[in-house]
C-alpha cells in the first residue's frame, strides 16, 4: 500500500492511503453518498482528505459534488430572512435589573456549603457570588 506522509492543522504527521485511479469513484461515492451524507464540497474534502489522496483530488471532489444528482435536486434554500432588529433598553439606575444564578451541587467546602449563588447588575456589571449549604 502507497501512503503519502503529511503534517495536519495540530502538527500531528498522518499518513494518507494513495487511491489508484480506478478506485477515486467509488471513494468519493462512498463518503459522499454513504458515510457522510450530503453536506457540500468543503466537508466533503476535508473528510477525504483525513484519509486519502491522489493529485488534483480536490479538484476532482469539488466537481463530484457539484455534478451529485440529490443535491442540484435539493439546493440550497435562498430565502434567509434576518429578523429585525431591536433596540436594547439602556438601563440607566445601578442594580434596577440583576440577574441571578445558581449552581451546584457542588463539593462540599469545609463550611459544608454545596450551592453558589450569583448576581451581576446588567447596568454596571457588577458581579456577587455567595456560597451555601
Amino acid at each position: 500500500m502507497l501512503v503519502k506522509r503529511k503534517i495536519d492543522k495540530n502538527g500531528n504527521e498522518r499518513e494518507l492511503i494513495f487511491v489508484p485511479e480506478k478506485y477515486r469513484d467509488q471513494i468519493k461515492s462512498l463518503y459522499r453518498d454513504s458515510t457522510s451524507g450530503h453536506l457540500g464540497i468543503a466537508k466533503t474534502k476535508d473528510r477525504l482528505a483525513r484519509y486519502f489522496y491522489w493529485p488534483n483530488s480536490y479538484k476532482e471532489i469539488e466537481e463530484y459534488v457539484k455534478t451529485c444528482d440529490p443535491c442540484q435536486r435539493v439546493g440550497k434554500s435562498n430565502d434567509k430572512t434576518k429578523a429585525p432588529l431591536t433596540l436594547v433598553p439602556i438601563i440607566s439606575e445601578v442594580f434596577s435589573k440583576i440577574n441571578f444564578d445558581e449552581c451546584g451541587s457542588l463539593p462540599t467546602t469545609p463550611n459544608r456549603n454545596r450551592y453558589l449563588i450569583t448576581a451581576i447588575c446588567l447596568a454596571s456589571k457588577y458581579p456577587d457570588a455567595l456560597t451555601c449549604s
